[in-house]
């Protein structure tokens, strides 16, 4: 795995330092680091949080619709962790660090 700097240009593609390029077509992993006004796109499908309202969608990013989201009946009725199991869980994985 390889961390390099790249800008991604106006016309959607990423340009990578040329010493990069290679024979063959390679798989790699983007991370936008600055934020990319979205609100005038239309959203991929899946890519619409659980319940979100037309409005939502068009304001995504927004703490109006974080807490719109966290107050949705589908959200509301996602299963939640029983908070035992999960600190034994996590205790566990501490542990397997421990294990040489």
């Amino acid at each position: 795995m390889l961390t390099v700097h790249a800008t991604l240009l106006p016309n959607g593609q990423v340009q990578l330092p040329p010493g990069l390029a290679k024979a063959r077509p390679v798989p790699v992993l983007v991370t936008i680091l600055e934020p990319v006004n979205d609100a005038a796109q239309t959203p991929e499908p899946g890519h619409v949080a659980l319940g979100a309202s037309p409005e939502a969608v068009s304001a995504r990013g927004s703490i109006a619709n974080l807490m719109a989201l966290l107050a949705s009946p589908p959200f509301q009725a996602l299963p939640k962790a029983d908070p035992q199991e999960l600190e034994a869980r996590i205790q566990a994985l501490r542990n397997d660090w421990n294990d040489d």
